[in-house]
């Protein structure tokens, strides 16, 4: 008796950085900021494909620049995605009023269901991407 054929998974991992809007604007400055934030998308993208292909998930890299919870919602359309799944920084009461919620937004325009992933309790950023 064979074993039963386990489901292809597929992915698409959103890379999404917000565009900085500077008073004034040095060339120089300007250029080095974009390069660096390219080497930290790049050094991300692949370290989220080796996880994808260690779990055997197909998967397909997407970079796009703007305002962070209108392009989410607007990637997931175009893709027609079965599933947006995000994560949570869990900011507190003030600083969410200041900063918004992209998940929270995002739970509420996108086209598709939202699944929203929180961290234990405690946990930061640097404590919760450690495998």
């Amino acid at each position: 008796m064979s074993s039963p054929r386990r489901p292809s998974l597929s992915a698409s991992i959103l890379a999404l950085f917000h565009s900085v809007v500077l008073v004034w604007r040095v060339p120089a400055f300007t250029a080095a900021v974009e390069a660096h934030q390219k080497r930290i998308t790049e050094a991300i993208l692949n370290r989220a494909m080796e996880i994808c292909s260690e779990k055997n998930v197909s998967a397909k890299t997407h970079v796009v620049i703007g305002d962070p919870k209108e392009k989410i919602c607007e990637v997931v359309d175009n893709l027609h995605a079965d599933l947006l799944v995000m994560g949570n920084h869990a900011y507190g009461p003030i600083k969410r009023l200041f900063l918004g919620s992209v998940s929270k937004y995002c739970s509420n325009h996108a086209s598709r269901p939202v699944v929203i992933v929180k961290g234990e309790s405690g946990q930061t950023a640097e404590t919760y991407n450690k495998d």
